[in-house]
């Protein structure tokens, strides 16, 4: 935590800080004492040959995956699995996970749900979305290619 000397209260530095972490998969090691700390509003990468446990440690990030030993602290809340702790956390895979054959709206509606947005929420925002994309690029999103 640092002091905030304009309004007198003390605020976490880190959005994201990992201590620890252990996770096998039945004898293979996938993560050994794995510990960083990521300032707020900054952009960060894992980079790491095949194997080294990145996709794992982004599994633990995400809530998808509980370790078997260490902590994970998003914004200073400790239960990644929880829709709100993992609020403010955006992941972009290596590779662009979306189903072709499907529209944009309905892509960003079909992940939405996985998220747990409500209809509404995902009504309103896979409009917005998809109103905005077409504006700029000149085309409809609305229907499948």
């Amino acid at each position: 935590m640092i002091f905030n000397s304009s309004n007198g209260k003390y605020q976490l530095k880190y959005m994201i800080t990992v201590k620890e972490l252990h996770k096998s998969y039945a004898k293979q090691v996938a993560l050994a004492g794995v510990s960083f700390d990521v300032d707020k509003a900054t952009i960060f990468g894992l980079l790491g040959p095949n194997g080294a446990g990145k996709t794992t440690t982004i599994n633990v990030l995400c809530g998808l995956l509980k370790p078997d030993s260490g902590s994970v602290s998003l914004n200073g809340k400790s239960d990644p699995a929880r829709m709100d702790v993992r609020a403010k956390l955006a992941v972009v895979p290596q590779s662009l996970a979306i189903y072709e054959e499907l529209s944009a709206r309905t892509n960003l509606r079909f992940f939405g749900r996985i998220y747990g947005l409500t209809y509404k929420q995902l009504n309103q925002r896979s409009d917005f979305a998809t109103k905005s994309l077409s504006s700029t690029m000149g085309r409809s999103w609305t229907s499948a290619p």
